[in-house]
């Protein structure tokens, strides 16, 4: 297994625990940082799964395909999350 799709992998799983773990501090300061290592950590992964696709064999893409899903959803969540729960709580 390739060290480049583990790190698009690990980045992308980093980045759902920070998401879902930015629920339990809404409103605080706290959980606008974990939103942004979330976001950063969503784009990496969506960003080494693409740049390394063309260079890993067939069996391991599996993983860049998760880690690009993964990453995906979370940016889309946090999208969610900023017009619903961190804007107000800014206010």
């Amino acid at each position: 297994m390739d060290r480049k799709n583990r790190r698009a992998f690990g980045l992308s799983l980093v980045a759902i625990v920070f998401y879902m773990s930015h629920f339990w501090w809404v409103g605080t300061i706290a959980s606008s940082v974990q939103w942004v290592v979330a976001g950063a950590c969503a784009v990496a992964s969506i960003y080494y799964s693409i740049a390394v696709r063309g260079k890993t064999k067939e069996a391991t893409r599996w993983m860049l395909d998760a880690a690009f899903v993964i990453g995906c959803i979370v940016s889309i969540g946090l999208a969610i999350s900023a017009s619903v729960l961190l804007v107000p709580a800014m206010t």
